[in-house]
């Protein structure tokens, strides 16, 4: 135990991470709080840290598909998926698939550093006061059910919902928006 203990201090001090790289599989859902794949994203509006306002509705019109990328600047998975994601920028780019990230909290500052030191450029809607999140069911905080990743098709619907982010998300996402559409079950996910 105290061996484990030092360790964790070493890794914290030495600037290292102690957690585990990320896992070779997606954790893909089928719900996720009130949300539920092949049931309609629920629209939003917000300002990124750009003083660009988005809303949801216009930004799936336009693309071949959008990927909601729920983050903190706390939280540590959620930047392995953001690297995962912008590992990927190709080929998202390339089946016309945006990624817009909401930062949770914090102050617009410490979105913005937080979004370099992922090394991304990216929209970043700041949702301060945790309204986007509410609609989409997580808990805005420490507490909050984080990463959370929703895939949105052109139609609005929730195509896919992933919880953890491995190294085959982006090729999971995208096979989800060229299979049928899904009919709620309550099942699984391929």
């Amino acid at each position: 135990m105290k061996t484990g203990l030092w360790l964790l201090l070493i890794c914290t001090l030495a600037g290292a991470d102690p957690l585990p790289p990320p896992p070779t599989t997606s954790i893909f859902l089928q719900t996720a709080g009130p949300l539920q794949v092949g049931q309609p994203a629920p629209d939003f509006a917000g300002w990124t840290t750009d003083d660009k306002l988005i809303r949801l509705s216009e930004l799936r019109a336009a693309q071949g598909g959008l990927v909601l990328a729920f983050c903190a600047s706390w939280c540590h998975h959620c930047k392995t998926g953001l690297s995962l994601l912008e590992s990927g920028k190709s080929d998202l780019l390339a089946a016309g698939v945006e990624v817009l990230l909401i930062g949770l909290g914090g102050t617009r500052a410490e979105l913005v550093a937080y979004r370099t030191e992922v090394g991304t450029s990216r929209s970043l809607l700041h949702d301060k006061f945790g309204a986007v999140a509410e609609k989409y069911g997580l808990v805005v905080g420490k507490d909050a059910a984080l990463p959370l990743y929703v895939l949105i098709d052109t139609t609005g619907m929730v195509r896919g919902l992933v919880s953890q982010a491995g190294g085959d998300l982006v090729s999971r996402l995208l096979a989800l928006l060229v299979a049928p559409s899904p009919v709620p079950t309550g099942g699984p996910v391929p």
